[in-house]
């Protein structure tokens, strides 16, 4: 029985085992496959760049061809510069809005606390003046029954 339960104990080790080599072959295959588009994507950039490199040097691009996308890209630049000044200016006027709000919201917390105050001391009168009520009840009832005697 004993040696029932080893041998599938074997056989399930070397089962686990050559699925792990497997694997372990697949996964280097794809590693590899990686490796390869890698390189080649790499080596299309670099021929990319020496191809542009060339032009340059030995100036198959005319002179034309140059100077106009030289005055493009100065185009460009000032449109850019252009935008800069405008997001500048606005973030002045923000500025100023931002202060002129903050400004009037601190004077509109003190206002918030005034009222706070005055609530407070209008409860106290309210409580005051119930008391003071109910004083004026109990002496009119006790006048009442003083009378009435």
């Amino acid at each position: 029985m004993t040696t029932i339960i080893w041998g599938n104990a074997a056989l399930l080790a070397g089962g686990a085992m050559a699925s792990a080599v497997s694997i372990n072959i697949l996964t280097r295959g794809v590693v590899k496959a990686y490796e390869k588009l890698r390189t080649h994507r790499y080596r299309k950039k670099i021929d990319e760049i020496e191809k542009l490199n060339s032009m340059l040097k030995f100036s198959t691009i005319p002179q034309k061809e140059h100077k106009r996308v030289i005055n493009e890209k100065l185009g460009e630049r000032a449109l850019l510069l252009e935008q800069i000044n405008s997001l500048k200016k606005g973030k002045g006027e923000l500025n100023n809005r931002v202060y002129h709000l903050s400004r009037r919201n601190s004077a509109l917390t003190g206002v918030h606390e005034e009222n706070t105050v005055l609530r407070e001391k209008l409860n106290r009168l309210n409580e005051e003046h119930e008391t003071a009520l109910e004083n004026a009840r109990s002496y009119a009832m006790l006048l009442a029954e003083y009378l009435d005697y």
